[in-house]
């Protein structure tokens, strides 16, 4: 017998299905096209509200006594009680997701730090997802921001300005560049490989009538 699906996501789920049979009653003998486009609509916008019922389903510091009276601080090490609840605003490759997760403040090294989002790996105040971030430097990397802008728009739906893409492709485009520099630098010291080397494959054999 199957588990019972948690409320909240049913609760998702019930709200796209009445979106969808909104669009059948909106659009009856409809085009494709229409058609097409009406449920892809439907189901973006239903995408931010599934991802964040899953986010709250599976992280053990939003449920109640998921953490406990005091946790340590990630940089000194003290113990330190949970003051607050603070939002936080994310956009992700489903939409932008928005809620509270536990806040603690260390009063001895003055530290701020979330176990949410280290669980989730999200860098201190950024706003978008590493998910999406590989989408925009993939398109980036690809055509001109502004075209990456729109294209991204229209399969996504996702409205990412051009300045955006720029900023996130020429971030990582530094990150790679100084970590070539690092590993040329390594070979100067090392003369050793930059990388592993691949085995050759099977035996190598000399030819010597060729």
């Amino acid at each position: 017998m199957s588990e019972a699906l948690p409320a909240a996501i049913v609760a998702q789920l019930d709200a796209l299905g009445q979106a969808l049979r909104e669009v059948t009653q909106v659009h009856r003998a409809g085009t494709l096209a229409i058609l097409e486009a009406a449920t892809l609509s439907a189901i973006r916008a239903a995408m931010p509200g599934l991802l964040g019922a899953v986010l709250t389903e599976s992280t053990t510091s939003l449920k109640a006594g998921g953490v406990g009276q005091t946790v340590a601080c990630s940089e000194c090490g003290r113990h330190c009680p949970v003051p607050s609840w603070r939002e936080r605003a994310v956009t992700t490759g489903c939409g932008e997701i928005r809620g509270e997760r536990p806040w603690y403040h260390c009063t001895s090294c003055r530290w701020g730090w979330s176990p949410a989002d280290q669980t989730w790996e999200l860098v201190r105040r950024t706003r978008i997802s590493a998910g999406l971030a590989d989408w925009l430097i993939d398109w980036g990397a690809s055509t001109s921001f502004t075209d990456a802008a729109r294209e991204l728009g229209k399969l996504t739906g996702l409205p990412i300005s051009p300045e955006t893409i720029r900023l996130y492709t020429e971030q990582r485009g530094t990150e790679l560049e100084t970590v070539d520099e690092a590993a040329a630098q390594r070979v100067q010291e090392t003369r050793a490989a930059a990388a592993p080397l691949a085995e050759a494959p099977g035996t190598l054999v000399w030819n010597s009538t060729g």
